[in-house]
């Protein structure tokens, strides 16, 4: 099992998806992924963090609901399909 309490990365260059294996982390509660370069949706489970900041992705829509416009930040969906 894996114990974190938060998960930062940013400016580190990430790309593609966010991972679905981060929704099985135990006790991970905090999870920042801002300015990198992740494609693709929000999964739902992110929903589950009580921290969440996503700011300048490449990220695009529909978001889940449970998402404040401040963790989802600005997104750059110039290349979304």
């Amino acid at each position: 099992m894996i114990l974190c309490t938060a998960l930062i990365s940013f400016g580190n260059a990430l790309t593609g998806s966010i991972p679905t294996e981060l929704g099985n982390v135990a006790y991970l509660i905090n999870i920042e992924l801002r300015s990198n370069q992740l494609t693709g949706t929000v999964p739902e489970f992110l929903c589950e963090f009580d921290d969440v900041d996503l700011n300048n992705n490449q990220i695009f829509g529909p978001y889940p609901s449970c998402l404040t416009a401040g963790e989802l930040g600005t997104q750059d969906e110039s290349n979304c399909e």
